[in-house]
């Protein structure tokens, strides 16, 4: 309730002549003038997240060690921290830019409201800033987290806010309602290429993908070197090999080696996993190339892009002197509701964000070859809930195929299940169709 959210924060008074010779101080050193709050919480996300702490000098200050000397030293440091931990790192920053910032209590949207709040573990913390007339939300991040995002348990959900910025006698618990991110905003466009060879092909795909979309990947597709390098190319670091004693060196420059490859390999079995898991009965023979293009850790540039190359079996196969291509199947794999579930459903509807995914797809015919079965593949759902909109088309030697799907919203009432039934349903028999590449 209020009282125990109050008490919680009685220590946490930031009005004092204490702090403020603190604060004057901390501005001094850091250069707080010539900062944005984005900067700054992009500085905090690399204190916390790619500096490991090993203790503190004479003065009380922390001692850091870099991500890269962990990795391949295996040298124990503090790394991270609890939610309130991560977000607190915040405070000082928000203070010396004198934003006014409003700590939130925040439920998860689906397994708990602020009325029947029992237990501090189903609490997510938050900060609400407003700086002139913009408002803007800081919420515990991890490596990847770009600045203003709002995770998705707990957009739309209701939150108690209290004033940070104020002594703590005058404080008062208020109500927020978190905003909800557009489904545009989540959004994953992948660009494929199939090629024709004999009972295998060729698949090339290029992956964009942004918003909370782009966590389904950044696990697997960036490794810890690709972390490091990306921060000594922004904070121009020092490479770890160049700490060292020139005898001590080459050594360092063989372990170095060593953990990159380590990691190339884990994440090419990754990739490999990755694509026969999204589109089914596809078996990779070989992943023949991987270039991560984009790695979208910054406001500027937030978009993970990526293209990889590999040779499947199982779409394409021959039939005499005809080929059948598993078109359908190249957009993933689709959600197949029972009968049952269709028609008896009680429940209202809880979508973990809402999303959108555009997949581009050019096969590439044969020459000798033409194409039967386009019609099977245009669809045209669209309704207040979310939507499937697909064509096909034959381009000289090439068939150009284009799928968007979208969920519009992360809720929907009960009444609105036949809406959701009507493209998610037109999505599972997309990928059900096939093409025909009938010998001329």
């Amino acid at each position: 309730d209020e009282k125990r959210i109050l008490d919680f924060m009685v220590d946490m008074d930031f009005t004092s002549n204490m702090m403020d010779n603190y604060l004057k101080s901390y501005i001094k050193k850091n250069d707080i003038d010539k900062k944005s709050i984005k900067d700054l919480f992009y500085e905090a996300r690399r204190d916390k997240l790619m500096k490991g702490r090993i203790g503190t000098d004479s003065y009380g200050e922390p001692i850091y060690i870099s991500l890269e000397d962990m990795i391949v030293n295996g040298s124990k440091a503090k790394l991270g921290g609890g939610e309130y931990e991560l977000l607190s790192s915040l405070f000082l920053p928000l203070l010396a830019k004198k934003i006014n910032f409003e700590l939130l209590f925040i439920p998860h949207r689906v397994i708990t409201s602020n009325q029947n709040l029992l237990l501090s573990d189903e609490l997510t913390y938050g900060l609400r800033c407003t700086q002139a007339k913009n408002v803007f939300y800081i919420f515990p991040y991890n490596r990847t987290s770009i600045y203003g995002e709002i995770p998705p348990e707990v957009q739309g959900a209701e939150a108690y806010a209290v004033k940070m910025n104020t002594i703590h006698s005058s404080r008062k618990v208020t109500k927020v309602t978190i905003p909800t991110v557009a489904y545009t905003e989540n959004n994953t466009t992948q660009n494929m290429t199939i090629d024709v060879i004999d009972d295998k092909a060729k698949l090339t795909r290029q992956t964009i993908t942004k918003g909370i979309n782009k966590g389904n990947y950044t696990n697997d597709v960036i490794n810890w070197y690709d972390f490091i390098e990306d921060d000594r190319a922004k904070y121009q670091t020092t490479p770890l090999e160049e700490t060292v004693k020139k005898k001590e060196k080459e050594k360092l420059l063989q372990k170095i080696a060593a953990e990159k490859e380590k990691e190339i390999k884990e994440r090419e079995e990754a990739i490999k996993k990755n694509l026969e898991e999204e589109i089914s009965d596809i078996k990779v023979v070989s992943l023949d190339n991987f270039k991560l293009e984009q790695i979208g850790l910054w406001s500027e540039k937030p978009e993970l892009k990526f293209t990889e190359t590999h040779t499947v079996e199982g779409i394409v196969k021959k039939v005499g002197n005809n080929y059948t291509v598993d078109a359908g199947k190249l957009i993933g794999s689709q959600v197949d509701l029972d009968e049952k579930e269709i028609k008896e459903r009680k429940y209202d509807v809880f979508f973990e964000y809402a999303r959108s995914y555009n997949e581009n797809i050019t096969i590439n015919i044969p020459d000798g070859y033409d194409v039967q079965g386009l019609d099977k593949f245009n669809y045209a759902i669209d309704n207040q809930t979310g939507g499937f909109v697909s064509t096909a088309k034959k381009e000289g030697n090439k068939v150009i195929i284009t799928a968007n799907k979208y969920y519009k919203n992360n809720f929907e009432p009960t009444a609105n299940w036949s809406m959701i039934v009507e493209f998610v349903e037109a999505a599972f028999q997309f990928t059900q169709q096939k093409l025909l590449l009938k010998k001329k």
